[in-house]
Parts: C-alpha cells; structure tokens; sequence
C-alpha cells in the first residue's frame, strides 16, 4: 500500500487542479457574460428612450433592431418586459399614425397624458427591475416598488428643446481654430 500512496497523492493533485480549472473557466465565462449583458442593458436602455423620441421610420427600424438583439443574452423576463414596452408603443403609434407627423404626435401624447406617461413609466420599470435581477441576483426591489417609484421626467427625454443645436457656419468655425 506504501508504494501507491505517491501515485495517489498525484491523482488527488491533478483531480484538485482539474476541478479548480474547470471552476476557473465556468467563472471566466460568466463573468464574460455578465459583461455582455451589462454592455447590452445599457445600450438597451438608451434604445428604449431613444425610441419615444425617435423622428423617423428608418431612426425606428434601427431603434427596433438594436432592441431585438436583446434575444441574445438578455433573460426571458427582460425580453418579456421589452415587448410589452413595445407593445405599449405600437399600440400608441397607431392612435397618432394617421397624424402630419406621427413620432411629433405621439410625444406629444406622452407629454400631454399623465394616464400614457404612467403607462410607459410602468412598463420601464419592469424592463428596468429585469435588468436589474439579471445582474444583481441579491436585489430586493420587487416590481411594485419599481414602478411606484420609476417616473418619467418633463425635464428629461419629454422635454422640448429651447435652443435646438446649429451646425457652426464656415466663418464661425475658422474663428475657433485661432
């Protein structure tokens, strides 16, 4: 028995160091996930916003698009949360649709309608409260309290512009290089 304790002690060693390994690795992945899914929850939720205010049918499509790679990592309740902020939105696009400027009309709606704004502002926090579960797996924000809480601000993306940005004419530009 003597003679095989060293042939053991190697065995247990390299069964120790291929369990730690495949630890490592697991953790490694995650983690690379984790850092996937925080990239594409921002970048969601800007897309949600953007999508309000978005001007055009082509600025939309993208909107759309970039909202649909959410199929990719996000968690199920995540994408059931974002189609049922998309849902909301169809639905009230098409009360404005017929209007001169449809994405105008239906800012306007949001901005007008406190009824409309809660209902967006629900359906944000649970996108939100999703997102959040996703990458912190200890919250203790339940969805009640998310959306009791989560509003959307006159001041912020409803907020008309007061002074829309201009392009810098040729003579303003050359005066700024001195």
């Amino acid at each position: 028995m003597k003679e095989y304790l060293p042939i053991i002690g190697i065995l247990l060693t390299a069964l120790l160091g291929v369990f730690t390994y495949a630890i490592q690795e697991r953790w490694k992945h995650q983690t690379a996930l984790d850092e996937r899914r925080q990239a594409l929850y921002e970048k969601l939720i800007r897309d949600l916003v953007d999508l309000l205010i978005a001007r055009t049918g082509a600025e939309r499509s993208k909107l759309i698009t970039e909202i649909e790679k959410g199929w990719l990592f996000s968690s199920d309740d995540v994408l059931h949360a974002c189609y049922e902020l998309l849902e909301i939105y169809d639905d009230l696009y098409r009360e404005v649709a017929n209007a001169e400027s449809p994405s105008e009309a239906l800012l306007n709606k949001v901005r007008a309608s406190q009824e409309t704004r809660l209902r967006v502002a629900h359906s944000l926090a649970k996108v939100f409260r999703a997102m959040r579960a996703d990458v912190r797996r200890d919250t203790k924000i339940k969805e009640r309290w998310a959306k009791a809480h989560f509003k959307i601000y006159d001041w912020g993306a409803l907020s008309q512009p007061t002074n829309p940005p201009r392009a810098a004419t040729p003579n303003e530009w050359w005066s700024y290089q001195d």
